[in-house]
């Protein structure tokens, strides 16, 4: 009865509504038609026009300000993140550096272009344990076994999947049987219930069947209009997908570089479309905006390799010289146009599309413009850009470039070694370390890599560099001439020698698998792991007969082989396996006998051999093969030197291919396969000039250990006077090309006139000129200069030994010319050698004032031009000059060593970091000196500094014997080195209190420490703790000769010349009648070109000049033949 009375009272409801329905609905149709033509007036439309224009104003205000909100936390965590960076920098990080850690991997190279220096790997996120060769194949195998269990479930699924479907279309044909013989009352069920019925029943079957099924028209489609409602509910609801759709129409396209602080006055000057940033881990194509300040570069897609595409954008490191910022997801960069210094134009997929950046800090970019002349309207638009630094030079060709350059010329006349030649050769022919398509690449130079003992002057030990690596064994070449002669199907311009090529980066990535970044990309290149271990580098022995006799193994050598023995040595311990036929583990490479089992002295031995008599003599044929008119055509068939066609420069125009497959395969081929260098010299240029006769170059006076006999020294009798005291002597000789100068204790400064011309019994000219007084003399000096360094040192834990203070702890040096295009700007210095001769002009002076300053004076009038003690607290205890004579390191109480720029304001402000800036404001740049960073690291005072210019290197020692290594331009902490311990590692008891009181650093990065307990230690930059000798004296002077030896001097009055590598006595000057050695100069080939003196201060006050009368008598005979007045 209930349920009755429900269904009467809902039957009512329901004929209600429909009586209310029908009353109601015709009335209010008939309001809305005349709503709507009441609407329907001009006025009516601009009020809705107005009312439209308003929100969407307000949606906008909205919108923009909502994307700045968003913008908010990111840029916030991008500041926290730079703070605490900046922070760890100074606070930390130098001195974690010192701790043993196995993460290191190769840094940039130099200022000439080498790879010396190991830096802190900080970045990498693994230690590729699980890349082990063998791993890779059980995982291979377990991959395998799971991708055929899922096949197997795959097709169990399809079986159970066409199952139901066959018993669901039965179901249906029994339920269509079934609904013929029903009764009318069941064919007349409401339209609500059925409604009902068939959503319920199309939510239990399955989705692929539901289609089935309404396609066939067994269930009803789905209305189409409350997807359509739903879908417009939520675009109005879903916040994300409102900024996603409106975003893109608000913001500027250059938003992301709005993510750093623009400089007041900064504004954009062109925007490069689709640019490739080019380095040696990945290509990155994507938006390059040039600034009046910066230039940015906002990341799109990554080319590993040149193929494979990413959406992450390539981890590479951020150095300081500009920032970066992550933006949704993706990384911007900047760099800072104030340190911009050079531009090159390069090649990039055989096109003159790239340009190569060089800054003052070192750091290189290399980008290629993919549409129009690029290079050329980038190197156009820097014309309106704040770029004090920069040298405005025409791109040229680079055949035109090294016809133009004076560098072989100088290489001719052995002013600059072989090595820094070839890398040269191959900067100018457009090789790169960003691209390992276009690696630098240097020769074989030895032969014999099984003999115990290597000669360096037995010819037969040297590889033939008249012939390319392949036609070396005549075995393999005639294999080779007989398959060119059966390529018949090929073209003529098409025939190859050589499948393969000496250069590619396969090649590379073969030779450096043992260090960071290269590592990483070795197992990208095979796939996730290492390759087998019988292929891998595990012995040179191995490699040089695998170079020597297959077919398919043409390849060269790299400029590490000379300067990187880490290169060598497997330091990151990575699981690199094990070799066949239990031939032993594949760790550290396996070097020839003659290297003693030491990689630093095969690299020495390599390095020398490069030097050798024979190689110089030699090495323009093989600049012929690679670099000059034997590189390609006829001259390169007689010389057996032929690679393939796709190999060489302009041989195809990828733009001109139409077809896309075909286009990505050229593509493919010229960056993985291998690329010739861009041909300096063609057949009409004839063959590259030879180098002269060694008799008729300038040679450095300490440059083979056999010639150290016919050293002499001559002291000229008159010499100028002074009064001197009990700290009498000289303190500083400098000298130029026509004039020498001494500073006496006294700041009295000597000049003489010097020639190489004899003069009576003497085989030069020194006279006297003039003497004058440095500033006020010592009115301004403290005697006891370094009191404070013995306070501050006994006041610590321990009492540590320190010299005695003596005016001889003053520091000084010359500075260059303020011309800015000699090579104050110039970050190689090859370059300067274009530019003029350096002359020095002011004399810089510091260690023992009572204001704790450093001075600056006039060379000629001998004036004080400037006084600062920068940012030290306390006394200045140590200086040194770089070579470039712009910029000088001091070392204070204070525990830092702070880097100076003099007299060179865009380049003080193009390095200068945040915190000096800081701490100087506005008053940055109003002085002559100017400190650019403070380097951290010591924790007791600074007792010695050197700064070797070409390595960009600081390297101070302090009491209690603790070493660090900075970067000068950089102003980053390297590494430290506790010279105690890693003295003492072989078994010696540990000496503690000792400090380190002298210290000098090589072109190769050897780095030579005096301790005050008279030992003298071999480090390399890189921590390696190489050799150890006792000096047997008080040593006041050491200096490191271009020939690799030592040079030292002292209380015993003799001057001893070491060998580098062992720190082993090879010769002696007996000066001892002068008293003690106080300082030296060695003479530069700029100054004296005819060859190398050696001037010495002694304790009498006396100069003496150090020479190889043999030498002399040798240019003369040289002289004479070229004259003809005998043969």
């Amino acid at each position: 009865e209930g349920r009755a009375a429900m269904e009467a009272l809902f039957a009512d409801s329901r004929a209600i509504d429909k009586e209310f329905y029908v009353a109601l609905h015709p009335a209010f149709e008939q309001y809305r038609e005349m709503e709507r033509q009441n609407a329907d007036t001009d006025g009516v439309r601009a009020m809705e026009a107005a009312g439209d224009s308003t929100i969407k104003a307000l949606v906008d205000s909205r919108m923009n300000e909502l994307a700045e909100f968003k913008k908010m936390p990111v840029l916030k965590n991008v500041a926290a993140a730079l703070r605490w960076r900046a922070v760890w920098k100074i606070v930390g990080a130098e001195w974690m550096y010192g701790k043993e850690c196995p993460d290191w991997r190769i840094g940039r190279q130099d200022r000439c272009n080498r790879k010396i220096l190991m830096v802190k790997d900080s970045d990498r996120p693994t230690d590729h344990s699980e890349a082990s060769y063998q791993q890779g194949l059980d995982r291979d195998r377990e991959r395998e076994w799971r991708e055929k269990g899922k096949r197997e479930e795959k097709k169990k699924l399809e079986k159970e999947r066409l199952l139901s479907i066959e018993l669901a279309t039965a179901k249906r044909a029994e339920v269509e049987d079934g609904d013929h013989s029903t009764s009318s009352k069941e064919n007349n069920i409401k339209e609500e219930s059925e409604e009902t019925d068939e959503e319920s029943c199309s939510d239990v079957l399955p989705p692929m069947l539901q289609e089935k099924l309404m396609k066939e028209g067994a269930l009803p489609e789905r209305r189409q209009s409350s997807t359509d409602d739903w879908d417009y509910a939520r675009r109005f609801s879903s916040t994300d997908d409102w900024d996603h759709i409106n975003t893109d129409d608000l913001l500027d396209p250059l938003d992301w570089s709005k993510s750093f602080i623009w400089l007041n006055g900064e504004r954009p000057v062109h925007v490069f479309e689709c640019v490739l940033f080019i380095n040696v881990q990945g290509t990155t194509l994507g938006k390059l905006l040039l600034s009046t300040h910066h230039i940015y570069f906002h990341p799109g897609e990554v080319l590993v390799g040149g193929n494979q595409k990413t959406n992450s954008v390539n981890e590479s490191e951020d150095d300081g010289t500009g920032g970066t910022r992550e933006l949704h997801g993706q990384r911007s960069r900047r760099w800072r146009l104030g340190r911009l210094t050079e531009s090159r134009g390069m090649n990039y997929l055989m096109k003159p599309s790239a340009i190569e950046l060089t800054f003052c800090d070192g750091k290189e970019l290399c980008f290629s413009f993919t549409e129009g002349k690029g290079p050329e309207q980038f190197h156009l638009k820097l014309k309106n850009c704040q770029v004090p630094l920069f040298r405005y030079t025409k791109l040229v060709s680079p055949r035109l470039t090294f016809k133009r350059s004076k560098v072989t010329e100088l290489w001719r006349r052995r002013m600059i070694s072989n090595f820094d030649y070839i890398i040269y050769v191959n900067r100018v022919a457009g090789r790169t370390y960003n691209d390992l398509s276009q690696y630098p690449v240097f020769p074989w130079i030895i032969s014999d890599y099984t003999s115990s003992i290597l000669n360096l002057n037995n010819p037969r030990i040297y590889r033939d560099l008249s012939k390319p690596i392949g036609a070396l064994n005549r075995t393999r070449l005639d294999n080779l001439l007989e398959r060119y002669q059966n390529l018949d199907g090929f073209p003529e311009n098409e025939k190859f020698l050589y499948g393969s090529h000496y250069s590619s980066p396969g090649a590379i990535l073969h030779y450096l698998i043992r260090q960071e970044p290269f590592t990483t990309l070795f197992i990208q290149l095979q796939s996730g792991r290492f390759d087998c271990p019988d292929r891998l580098f595990f012995s040179m022995v191995s490699c040089w007969n695998s170079c020597l006799t297959s077919s398919s193994d043409v390849k060269e050598l790299i400029p590490e082989y000379f300067t990187l023995p880490e290169m060598f040595l497997n330091t990151n311990k990575f699981p690199l396996g094990e070799l066949q036929d239990n031939r032993g583990t594949v760790d550290d490479v396996k070097l020839p006998p003659w290297a003693n089992g030491s990689a630093h002295n095969f690299v020495r031995i390599l390095r020398e051999a490069l030097e050798s008599e024979y190689v110089s003599q030699n090495i323009q044929h093989w600049i012929d093969l690679i670099f000059g008119y034997k590189q390609r055509g006829k001259e390169a068939f007689d010389a057996n030197n032929l690679f393939t066609y796709l190999s060489y420069d302009g041989a195809v125009d990828l733009d001109k291919i139409t077809d896309e497959v075909t286009k990505k395969a050229t593509e493919a081929h010229i960056l993985n396969f291998g690329q010739c260098p861009v041909q300096l010299l063609t057949p009409s240029d004839g063959a590259h000039p030879s180098r002269y006769p060694r008799s008729e170059c300038w040679v450095p006076i300490c440059h083979n250990v056999w010639e150290l006999k016919g050293l002499r020294y001559f002291t000229p009798s008159k010499q100028f006077k002074t009064n001197l005291g009990d700290d009498g002597g000289i303190l500083k000789v400098w000298s130029s090309f026509d004039h020498v100068s001494v500073l006496f204790s006294d700041f009295s400064l000597a000049s003489y006139h010097w020639s190489p011309l004899e003069n009576g019994s003497m085989p030069f000219t020194f006279k006297t000129d003039k003497m004058s007084l440095l500033g006020c003399g010592s009115i301004f000096t403290s005697k006891c200069i370094n009191s404070k360094i013995i306070d501050a040192a006994t006041t610590k834990k321990h009492k540590f030994d320190f010299p005695c203070a003596s005016m001889y702890d003053w520091s000084f040096g010359c500075t260059a010319d303020n011309d800015y295009s000699v090579s104050t700007v110039d970050s190689r210095p090859l370059s300067a050698y274009e530019g003029g001769t350096l002359f020095s002009r002011r004399i810089v002076s510091c260690g023992g004032y009572f204001d704790n300053t450093v001075k600056v004076y006039h060379s000629e009038s001998l004036k004080l031009e400037c006084s600062s003690k920068g940012c030290h607290r306390g006394q200045i205890t140590c200086f040194d000059i770089g070579n470039d004579g712009n910029i000088f390191i001091t070392g204070g109480v204070d525990c830092t060593v702070q880097v100076w720029v003099i007299d060179n304001p865009p380049l003080a402000h193009g390095l200068v970091d945040s915190f000096v800036k800081t701490l100087f404001g506005k008053r940055f740049g109003e002085s002559i000196l100017q400190v650019v960073h403070v380097l951290w690291g010591h924790v007791t005072p600074i007792s010695c500094v050197s700064f070797n210019s070409s390595l960009d290197l600081a390297v101070s020692g302090s009491i209690g014997g603790k070493i660090c290594i900075h970067s000068v331009r950089k102003g980053k902490c390297v590494r430290t080195i506790d010279a105690v311990k890693s003295a003492s590692r072989d078994g010696k008891q540990i000496e503690h209190n000792i400090s380190v009181r002298k210290i000098s650093v090589s072109d190769y990065g050897d780095i030579i420490a005096l301790m005050s307990n008279q030992k003298i230690h071999r480090f390399t930059v890189n921590g390696s703790h190489l050799a150890s000798a006792d000096a047997g004296e008080i040593i006041r002077v050491m200096e490191i000769t271009s020939g690799e030896m030592i040079v030292t001097g002292g209380s015993r009055g003799i001057i001893s010349i070491r060998t580098l590598h062992d720190l082993k006595v090879q010769g002696e000057i007996d000066l001892s009648s002068h008293g003690q050695i106080q300082c030296m100069e060695f003479s530069s080939f700029t100054t004296n070109p005819t060859q190398q003196y050696l001037f010495i201060g002694s304790n009498d006050g006396f100069v003496s000049v150090v020479m190889e009368p043999s030498r002399r008598l040798e240019i003369l005979n040289s002289s004479m033949s070229t004259l003809g007045l005998w043969n």
